[in-house]
């Protein structure tokens, strides 16, 4: 209260008298300073680079006040015009407080940290809000000025308890992305002789967020096979450039990603060895380079298999073909294959095996295939019930040559007199060391033409009395006066082998009396269509 009392000239004074005066008090709103040593400004301005996230008020400076009120009860910032959507956001770093929490809602981009009434200080919130951060995740942001509005509550619960709204200005920069592969590491199969495999997987990809693409460089790092393997690509339906050597492919071109994308699918890897080199796996390296000279990089594996490659054996040499074509004269054995015959493998040097098998004849021993057993290197039989002659290494395998000299030396004999003449066929296949299903070789035939020799007839006029003659003494033999004498046995016979008919026989005297004209030969030939003549 308040004492009034008046005095005049006369110095004379007034009855005192009392004003008495009720305070209300006024909540006063807490105060908020993004940088407190800015006296021109409650609000604060920073850069934000993409991807990297930056506080966005002073770390030190910035201040939470209230002339009376010790205690906040929430805390909220929001970015009011953002343009990258969920890929932009705003948090704090800083631990929290007993008692305070946080929330934050993607939709609006507004981060709330609150507490019950009485349980975190005003200097506990200043602190967590030194740490207030911002991040845009876009690889292409939008490039201008954030706001962020922050404000605070303090725990008054008055119409007058929310601080002033201070700004935060965040300029968003870009930067140049390098491209980045997608579903890379890929690892696949090459099998020897069926062509050439994809080396990347159906989802691989280059991506660049905010640049085309210069180049990409498709790289086989360890060609173990040499000139043998090699990389290619099409471009077909872009406009880029594709450049190669065996073991390196080079796309160009100022083209968006996804041009690249098609053509580097489109890569292939190729080995046409015959004997591919399994040993280690190939590397693939995939370098691509966009127009800000930025570079991404992946690898790819492929395992190499290799195929057992059939023997071929070539049965005439030097003459065009594998096959042979040869003739039987009768009675005389002769060779199947040429002097220079051949057997080759790429990819084995040592045979366990060849088998000649004889086609269209007879069975039983009369026609045979035989060759040496090279010094008791190879063990060597013919099964006269199926014609297969087996050439066997006598251990578990011998070198190519011995199976050469072997196949050169092949015979093939047929023991008649009268052969039929249906040509022979000759089937030779080897089998190489390696053990895999397609070690038999490609047949190579053997066409044996039958040319036959005419046998003579043969005459026995003693009808087998006399063992190993075929010759007659008449006995008592002839006596003047007495008349003709049969000068052959009664069972002489006329046979022939390869003939069925005789076309004429002749009877002469060798030793005929000089001059002597008396003396005839003759011959009964009734019943027959045969002719005589003396």
């Amino acid at each position: 209260n308040v004492a009034v009392q008046c005095t005049d000239e006369q110095n004379a004074s007034s009855t005192a008298v009392t004003a008495d005066i009720v305070i209300v008090p006024v909540n006063d709103a807490p105060q908020l300073d993004l940088d407190s040593s800015d006296p021109s400004s409650e609000d604060y301005s920073i850069t934000a680079t993409e991807h990297t996230p930056v506080v966005i008020v002073s770390a030190s400076d910035l201040s939470l006040t209230d002339v009376d009120s010790t205690h906040a009860l929430r805390c909220q910032a929001r970015i009011t015009n953002d343009a990258d959507g969920t890929d932009e956001s705003i948090s704090v770093t800083a631990s929290l407080p007993p008692g305070m929490s946080q929330s934050y809602t993607a939709s609006s981009h507004t981060l709330t940290l609150s507490a019950p009434a009485g349980t975190v200080t005003m200097a506990q919130f200043e602190q967590v809000l030194q740490s207030l951060t911002y991040l845009n995740d876009a690889e292409n942001p939008s490039e201008f000025v954030r706001e962020v509005d922050i404000f605070c509550f303090d725990d008054s619960n008055s119409d007058t308890h929310q601080s002033n709204t201070a700004t935060a200005f965040v300029e968003v920069i870009g930067e140049d992305d390098a491209p980045q592969f997608n579903n890379g590491g890929f690892s696949t199969t090459f099998i020897e002789d069926e062509g050439p495999v994809i080396i990347s997987s159906p989802t691989f990809d280059i991506t660049d967020e905010d640049s085309n693409i210069a180049s990409c460089v498709v790289t086989l790092t360890n060609p173990l096979d040499g000139s043998a393997e090699t990389l290619s690509g099409n471009s077909a339906g872009t406009t880029l450039s594709v450049t190669s050597t065996a073991t390196q492919l080079t796309i160009s071109g100022d083209q968006p990603d996804s041009a690249y994308t098609q053509v580097l699918n489109t890569v292939t890897y190729n080995n046409v060895d015959q004997d591919p080199d399994n040993s280690a796996s190939r590397t693939i390296t995939w370098v691509c380079t966009d127009v800000t000279d930025l570079t991404a990089s992946t690898t790819s594996t492929i395992t190499v298999i290799p195929v057992n490659d059939r023997p071929i054996v070539d049965s005439n040499g030097a003459q065009e073909g594998i096959n042979n074509e040869v003739t039987f004269v009768e009675g005389t054995p002769v060779r199947i294959t040429t002097p220079d015959a051949t057997l080759s493998d790429i990819d084995d040097s040592n045979f366990v095996s060849c088998t000649a098998t004889l086609e269209f004849g007879t069975t039983g021993g009369t026609e045979t295939l035989s060759t040496s057993n090279q010094g008791g290197l190879l063990s060597v039989s013919f099964d006269d019930s199926t014609n297969v002659l087996s050439i066997d290494a006598a251990s578990t395998s011998e070198p190519i040559s011995v199976f050469v000299s072997a196949l050169r030396e092949i015979e093939y004999n047929y023991d008649s007199e009268n052969p039929s003449t249906t040509d022979r066929q000759v089937s030779i296949i080897c089998t190489d060391e390696s053990g895999s299903v397609t070690a038999d070789s490609l047949e190579s035939i053997v066409v044996i033409n039958i040319e036959p020799v005419n046998t003579p007839p043969v005459v026995d006029l003693n009808a087998d009395t006399t063992p190993g003659s075929l010759d007659f003494t008449a006995t008592p033999g002839w006596t003047e006066g007495n008349g003709p004498v049969v000068i052959v046995d009664p069972q002489t016979t006329v046979s022939d082998v390869d003939d069925t008919r005789i076309e004429f026989c002749t009877a002469q005297i060798i030793s005929p009396s000089s001059g002597d004209s008396d003396e005839i030969l003759s011959v009964t030939i009734a019943g027959t269509t045969a002719s005589s003549s003396y």
